[in-house]
C-alpha cells in the first residue's frame, strides 16, 4: 500500500506541474465568441466607458450632449441640462465627466452616483478649462488649463485634490488605475512626449522612446508613438505590440489591450485585441469601429466602442466574451484524486 500511495502522490505532482503549460495553452489558443448588443440607434453617441457589463456614454439630445448610463438592460439619462456634457468615464458606482459652458472652452467636473442617482459638482472654476475626466475606485483625475498656468493634472482622492505640474504645451490626457496615475509629459532627454506615472509616492517616466500619439492606462500601460513604436508595460517589463498596421485609440486591463486599427488597403477601422503576444480581430464590418473601452472581470472580457456608419450618426456597441478557464489546482487535484482512488481500489481487490 505504501507504494500505491507513493504512486498516487506522484500522479498528483505530475498533474499539478502541468498547470502552467495548460494555462499558457488556453490563453494562447483563445478563440473568443463575442456577444454584441447595440445600445443606441441614430442618436450620435460616442466614446463609451465600460465597467462590469455596464456602459456610460455621451450622446446628442436636442441641441446639446447629455450623459447616459446602461446597466446591462435599462438606459438611464444621467444629465438634463442646457449645457454640453463631455466624455463620460465609468468605474464602480461613479460616472464622471466634464461639463462645457456656452463658450465651449471652460467647464467644471461632475460625478454621478449610480446607487443613489445623485449628481455632484466637484469643481466650480469657470476660469479654468477642465476636461479628459477618468474615474477609478471612487477617485477622479482630469487635466486643466488657464491662460495663467501651464497644463496641470488634478487628482481627487475622494476627499481632497492634488495637483501635478506638467511641462506640456498640449493636453496631458491623464488616466488612473490600480492606485497609479499616468499622463503624457515632455521628457527632457527626448525630442517628444513620454508617458509619466505617479505610483502614489513619486513620479517617473515609464516610456523611454518615441513621441506618444495614443496611450491607455489602468495601472498597466500601452502606448503608440509617432515613430512607430507600439509597446505594452505590465508594471515591470515591456513587450512589443506589432500588429503590422496602423493603430489608434486603445484601452487596457489585466493584460488585454483592446485597440482601434486599420489594416492596409482597408477603408474602415476595426477593433482588435492583443494579449499573450497575439492579435485577434474583434470586429469585421463595412463600417468604422472606434474609441474602444475594456474591463476584464467575472471570467469575461467586456468591451464597448463607437460604430460609425459612413455619414450617418454613430452609435454605441457593447460586447463580451468568455476568457478561457485555466486549469486550476482544484480541477487538477480532483482529476488526480479520481485516478488515485481507482488505483487504490484495484490494489485492494
Amino acid at each position: 500500500m505504501k507504494g500505491t500511495f507513493r504512486f498516487g502522490f506522484l500522479v498528483l505532482g505530475v498533474l499539478a506541474g502541468m498547470m502552467p503549460a495548460a494555462n499558457a495553452w488556453a490563453v494562447q489558443n483563445w478563440q473568443p465568441v463575442w456577444h454584441t448588443t447595440r445600445l443606441t440607434y441614430g442618436t450620435y453617441s460616442y466614446r463609451p466607458s465600460v465597467y462590469d457589463g455596464q456602459v456610460a456614454y455621451t450622446a446628442w439630445e436636442g441641441n446639446q450632449t447629455e450623459v447616459f448610463y446602461w446597466d446591462g438592460g435599462i438606459t438611464t439619462r444621467v444629465t438634463n441640462t442646457q449645457q454640453n456634457e463631455g466624455t463620460a468615464s465609468l468605474w464602480g458606482d461613479l460616472i464622471a465627466w466634464n461639463r462645457y459652458y456656452q463658450d465651449q472652452k471652460q467647464g467644471d467636473i461632475y460625478y454621478y452616483e449610480v446607487s443613489t442617482q445623485r449628481t455632484h459638482q466637484l469643481t466650480n472654476t469657470p476660469e479654468l478649462d477642465e476636461t479628459h475626466t477618468k474615474v477609478w475606485n471612487g477617485q477622479i483625475v482630469w487635466d486643466t488649463y488657464s491662460d495663467a498656468y501651464e497644463y496641470e493634472v488634478v487628482h481627487w482622492d475622494g476627499s481632497a485634490m492634488h495637483r501635478f505640474q506638467t511641462h506640456n504645451n498640449q493636453r496631458p490626457h491623464p488616466h488612473i488605475g490600480n492606485g497609479r496615475i499616468a499622463w503624457v509629459d515632455r521628457g527632457f532627454q527626448s525630442s517628444g512626449y513620454l508617458v509619466k506615472m505617479w505610483d502614489g509616492t513619486s513620479e517617473s517616466f515609464i516610456s523611454e522612446n518615441g513621441r506618444i500619439e495614443y496611450f491607455a492606462f489602468d495601472g498597466e500601460c500601452a502606448w503608440w508613438s509617432r515613430d512607430g513604436i507600439r509597446e505594452y508595460w505590465d508594471g515591470q517589463s515591456v513587450a512589443i505590440i506589432d500588429p503590422g498596421f496602423r493603430t489608434m485609440e486603445a484601452s487596457v486591463d489585466s493584460g488585454f489591450v483592446i485597440f482601434e486599427g486599420r489594416e492596409p488597403q482597408e477603408q474602415y477601422s476595426e477593433i482588435y485585441d492583443w494579449h499573450a503576444n497575439q492579435v485577434i480581430r474583434v470586429t469585421d464590418n463595412d463600417v468604422s469601429d472606434e474609441y474602444p473601452s475594456i474591463w476584464v472581470g467575472d471570467g469575461r472580457v467586456h468591451i464597448a466602442y463607437t460604430r460609425r456608419y459612413g455619414h450617418q450618426e454613430p452609435d454605441v456597441m457593447y460586447a463580451w466574451a468568455m476568457i478561457p478557464e485555466p486549469a486550476t489546482l482544484a480541477i487538477v487535484l480532483l482529476g488526480g484524486l479520481g485516478i488515485f482512488s481507482r488505483v487504490c481500489r484495484k490494489k485492494l481487490k
